[in-house]
């Protein structure tokens, strides 16, 4: 494995090891040169692993982005060329170049095990690959490479509300302000790619797609031509623009929500609940015979007195659901139970987990000093 995938996040290096394999692959089979991973940054934590292949007048990058806004494991693909050099373009960007009323997905978000970024690579490979000769002549142009670089600095002034972004400005701090803004448009413009509409598109239904694009404010030039070509459909149509292999985000959302994860959290309710009472009736009667010690008869050491150390057992068990939820997936089918797996490792950060714990201590502080009480 390379030095540059080893050192990526643990959840995600085997999938960015299987984008690298695929990008070798992609060059081999087409004799273009291979590029080297390397590692997007922000402060001093792994955001993003890229690749990108060199041709005459422009760049094609592979992005493998970790962790956004809103979504992980993002797939997706990036252009630059050698007369706009400083101006970020999604290769969604030329496909509405084109004028073609379609709609292809060639963002792929909720990418969970690596068979699936193959799946997702080879998506995008399709649609690239027969374009590159007329991106290569598109690029080779000054003249349309400016007039797509003026057109998309104005939709990202639009899109921050910032007329004089690309303005020269005498100020030392300015082309910083400016490289975060475009960070910062990126990572947004992605997020824009969970939007309902594609939700609802991804998942075939064309009617609740187009009233969900009526809705979308400031849309790009592939935004708008998605929301065309859904305009002239059918709304009772039922269309597939991506394949199932692929359709990532639409697992993913329903990994993340619906009644597996309520199903998850009252089996874990029920089944932790009576073991942590044991633990917190010792507790209570531990405090309540240090505190009643010399009284020749107590209440506080009836047996009914026990019954509020519930309450502590029940908050408790749900914070475990948390750090078992993996394990108590076994009423389910065996692939479905590893494919939520897969998607709970990526969902679930280091940093995540480490907060969850420190709020798992303090709530479990909280329920041993409620039992004191009331012991009391």
């Amino acid at each position: 494995m390379n030095q540059v995938i080893q050192s990526l996040p643990t959840a995600f290096a085997p999938l960015a090891e299987v984008l690298e394999e695929k990008v070798h692959v992609f060059c081999d089979a087409n004799h273009f040169l291979y590029p080297k991973p390397s590692v997007q940054t922000r402060g001093r934590k792994p955001v993003a692993v890229k690749m990108e292949i060199d041709f005459a007048y422009f760049t094609v990058g592979f992005y493998y982005m970790f962790s956004n806004i809103i979504s992980k494991s993002i797939l997706y693909c990036m252009l630059s060329f050698e007369y706009a050099p400083k101006i970020p373009f999604f290769f969604t960007d030329l496909l509405a170049e084109e004028e073609i009323r379609t709609c292809q997905t060639v963002v792929f978000s909720s990418i969970e095990s690596p068979q699936r970024m193959g799946h997702c690579f080879d998506a995008i490979a399709a649609v690239l690959l027969p374009r590159l000769e007329w991106i290569g002549a598109f690029a080779a142009d000054p003249h349309r490479v400016n007039t797509l670089a003026e057109k998309q600095k104005s939709y990202i002034c639009a899109f921050h509300n910032i007329p004089h972004l690309f303005e020269h400005h005498a100020e030392e701090w300015y082309p910083v302000f400016r490289e975060h803004a475009l960070d910062r448009f990126v990572r947004l413009s992605l997020m824009r790619f969970e939007h309902p509409g594609f939700l609802h598109l991804l998942k075939g239904n064309v009617q609740k797609a187009q009233k969900s694009f009526a809705k979308m404010k400031l849309p790009s030039r592939y935004e708008s031509a998605v929301i065309d070509y859904v305009n002239t459909l059918c709304p009772q149509e039922a269309i597939s623009v991506v394949s199932p292999v692929c359709n990532s985000m639409v697992d993913g959302k329903k990994a993340q929500s619906g009644l597996l994860g309520l199903l998850v959290l009252l089996f874990s309710m029920f089944v932790f609940s009576p073991f942590l009472c044991l633990p917190f009736a010792g507790l209570y009667y531990l405090f309540a015979s240090i505190l009643t010690e010399g009284c020749l008869y107590a209440t506080a050491l009836e047996p009914y007195q026990l019954i509020p150390v519930v309450l502590p057992a029940l908050i408790c068990s749900v914070g475990l659901t948390f750090f078992t939820q993996n394990k108590l997936l076994f009423f389910i089918k065996k692939d479905r139970r590893e494919k939520i797996r897969n998607f709970n490792r990526i969902f679930t950060s280091t940093g995540e987990t480490r907060f969850m714990r420190g709020l798992f201590g303090l709530v479990l502080t909280g329920a041993v000093l409620f039992t004191l009480f009331m012991a009391g």
